[in-house]
């Protein structure tokens, strides 16, 4: 991937994608297309937003987002849909499987030299058999696994079978990442839920990676002569109390001090069904996803290092990178 290449980047106003775009910018990149849907919010990239080329297209709507791939080189597909809540289990789907499917198609009919997919840790599954998943872990069905994880490891196979067809792919997954944005939306609503004060934690634990490790490693797989495999990008793994601790520490606020009862654990999903039917929001709360928080899930990032080069920085670092951003008022992005 040379500085010249022509560069394509979905999902470019999201979390991951707005910083995959300012680091393809610092080495020097000079011809990158990002993609925004109509009406995007593209805040968490306006200071650089005049130094790409913008394009605005539905990844559903095949015709238009043909045309644009046929021009670029490598392509970066960020885009995905998070979301926990079932009424939107339908749109999801659509918006991940379908949608990285018609990036795929777009990329075998332009034979573009290298597709790069962002996944999720969640995509692999999770076994209670399996204490440490790697790269090698195949899906296995499973309570603990949920709708977000089940849509990445079927846009996985999209992609898999670009690969099929002669495509060279590369598949991220990393696990829990962390970083300066948003602190109403995705993983960094947890900022402001510990800063606000609770006093449970769940008795599970996960993988955690800096955003800028992740887009690291991104660029990484742009580069690299191992093609057509994945490679978990995770910093650490931590239990959610240890991780919990951390970051009420960083902000300086009491920490949740005592594991979630059973008994609470039962009434959580309906209480908080509740309360989004009041309060006209998306659960945040429901039982798959409280079933993966209870779970242990770790995660080797051995072949990431030994392959790629990754050098992830600490979790006690990002963590008090992101507390000082949050007790700012910030949501620029961190420096690398």
């Amino acid at each position: 991937m040379e500085n010249n290449s022509h560069i394509l980047v979905t999902g470019a106003t999201g979390f991951i994608g707005s910083y995959l775009v300012r680091q393809l910018l610092k080495e020097g990149h000079q011809s990158i297309t990002c993609l925004k849907r109509e009406g995007s919010d593209t805040g968490t990239i306006e200071d650089i937003y005049d130094q790409v080329k913008w394009e605005t297209v539905d990844l559903l709507e095949s015709d238009n987002l043909f045309d644009i791939i046929k021009d670029h080189e490598y392509v970066f597909h960020c885009a995905a849909m998070v979301s926990f809540d079932p009424a939107m289990r339908d749109e999801m789907f659509r918006a991940n499987v379908e949608g990285t499917g018609n990036v795929v198609n777009g990329c075998i009919e332009a034979s573009v030299t290298r597709l790069i997919y962002v996944s999720s840790v969640a995509a692999l599954g999770r076994d209670p058999k399996i204490k440490v998943i790697n790269e090698e872990v195949e899906w296995s069905e499973s309570n603990l696994n949920n709708d977000y994880g089940k849509s990445k490891m079927l846009a996985e196979m999209e992609v898999w079978r670009a690969s099929a067809e002669g495509l060279d792919v590369v598949i991220a997954n990393p696990s829990l990442v962390l970083g300066v944005g948003d602190w109403n939306r995705s993983s960094l609503q947890i900022f402001t839920r510990i800063y606000k004060g609770i006093k449970f934690y769940p008795s599970g634990g996960n993988g955690v990676v800096d955003v800028r490790d992740v887009v690291d490693g991104l660029v990484r797989m742009g580069h690299t002569d191992s093609i057509n495999q994945r490679f978990i990008l995770t910093g650490a793994n931590i239990s959610y109390g240890d991780f919990f601790s951390m970051i009420a520490k960083g902000l300086g606020v009491s920490p949740p001090s005592r594991p979630l009862p059973e008994w609470l654990g039962k009434m959580a999903p309906l209480l908080e069904k509740i309360r989004s039917l009041i309060l006209f929001r998306p659960p945040i709360i429901t039982r798959s996803s409280l079933r993966t928080l209870n779970h242990i899930s770790k995660y080797d990032n051995s072949k990431s290092i030994n392959t790629l080069g990754m050098k992830y920085r600490s979790i006690e670092d990002t963590v008090s990178d992101c507390a000082i951003a949050y007790l700012s008022g910030s949501q620029d992005p961190l420096s690398s």
